[in-house]
């Protein structure tokens, strides 16, 4: 250990490193390797298939409903997006944004989350179940069936549409 402490001590205070130009040489030496570091790790990482992407992209959305930050429930949902009785992304972040003004804690469950991909599209059908409450109890939960086709645009996933009903009141 002491030897090579004192060969990179030696190799520091070499004549190459001398004055302004070494402590240049030494950032550069650091940004270079820190370069290097950086591409072997982004090497040695596998790539996200699409299907583990879109699932990323559901339980974002369910942290940032809990979170209750509005952009980015909204992030994943695309510009020309339809849902139920013709409702598009402004009046679905309205309709998200009432549920956020009526509790003061909202809590979001998925299950039995299933993907089907079909090229640059999929389908996705899952269980929720919406829970909000103002005290220590819920106040009011509501389940819904889901079902939302999902696009690829640009390497990422957004909801192009959705539908959801009430399993207990059909």
């Amino acid at each position: 250990m002491f030897k090579v402490r004192r060969n990179l001590h030696n190799f520091l205070d070499a004549p190459i490193w001398t004055g302004r130009a070494k402590n240049v040489n030494q950032f550069t030496f650091l940004l270079l390797g820190l370069i290097g570091l950086g591409l072997m790790l982004n090497a040695c990482t596998e790539p996200v298939d699409d299907e583990a992407r879109i699932r990323q992209r559901v339980a974002e959305m369910v942290t940032a409903t809990e979170a209750k930050e509005l952009g980015e429930v909204m992030d994943p949902v695309q510009e020309d997006f339809l849902g139920n009785k013709r409702i598009r992304k402004a009046n679905l972040r309205g309709l998200v944004l009432i549920h956020f003004r009526r509790h003061k804690n909202v809590h979001v469950f998925v299950n039995d989350l299933e993907v089907v991909l079909n090229n640059d599209e999929a389908e996705v059908t899952c269980d929720v179940v919406m829970a909000g409450r103002n005290k220590t109890l819920p106040d009011n939960a509501r389940v819904l069936q889901v079902k939302s086709v999902w696009k690829k645009i640009d390497d990422d996933w957004f909801v192009v549409s959705a539908s959801w009903k009430d399993p207990f009141l059909n």
